[in-house]
């Protein structure tokens, strides 16, 4: 309890503030959408190099971090305050000035996410990380191997990047979809439990597509819950 009064209480103290987490969202949809127009759509402060070259450079669909990472030293900037409050007025204006590139933008990801238009990517952490400055090694090497080799029968190769097509999440909405619309049948549904079932995977839907908005990288991670 001391502990997290501490975490809680100090930050304020010292007079720091909670970066926005659309921030990194918005960081995605700029830089996309930079890249789609060919004109830098974030100011200074955000971006200092302001070279679409770089953004060329660095960017990759797949995932946010290919252009803010390290945080506070990649290209884009989304935690210095500057760079907070301008991605935000930056965002707002290229979405209302260029509808076109942010849905582009956004479909694209989303496609990815679905694995419709690329395969599932990381399926799996491949394991401990290693070496690595903490000493960590697996416990039990044998168990760890035998686990690897069953879920590596759902990976399209061995290094757990590239996942089957049993891992598409489009395919397991579509199912879900079709079977909510069985359970949620009035003459299905009086049955115990088909309602509270069909509920819960419309939920798992529905959370799903949020990600077409709020996605910011195609990382299966994202398709657990559903």
């Amino acid at each position: 309890t001391l502990g997290f009064a501490v975490v809680s209480t100090l930050p304020g103290l010292l007079g720091a503030r909670d970066a926005p987490a659309a921030r990194a969202t918005q960081a995605y949809d700029l830089t996309g959408m930079s890249l789609h127009e060919d004109e830098v759509l974030m100011g200074p402060a955000a971006f200092p190099s302001q070279d679409l070259d770089l953004l060329r450079e660095r960017w990759n669909p797949r995932l946010v971090e290919s252009v803010v990472v390290p945080l506070g030293e990649g290209p884009v900037r989304i935690v210095e305050p500057a760079a907070v409050d301008e991605l935000g007025s930056a965002w707002s204006a290229a979405v209302r000035e260029r509808p076109g590139a942010y849905l582009a933008v956004r479909w694209d990801l989303f496609q990815r996410i679905l694995g419709i238009s690329h395969p599932p990517t990381y399926v799996l952490h491949t394991g401990v990380d290693g070496p690595n400055r903490f000493g960590f090694a697996t416990a039990n090497p044998d168990a760890n191997d035998a686990f690897r080799d069953y879920v590596g029968w759902f990976n399209a190769d061995d290094t757990f990047v590239v996942g089957s097509d049993l891992f598409r999440p489009w395919i397991w909405l579509g199912l879900g979809l079709v079977s909510a619309g069985v359970l949620l049948h009035r003459r299905v549904r009086a049955r115990p439990g088909a309602l509270e079932v069909g509920l819960a995977v419309v939920g798992a839907v529905a959370y799903e597509a949020t990600f077409a908005l709020l996605g910011m990288s195609e990382s299966f991670r994202y398709s657990y819950p559903a």
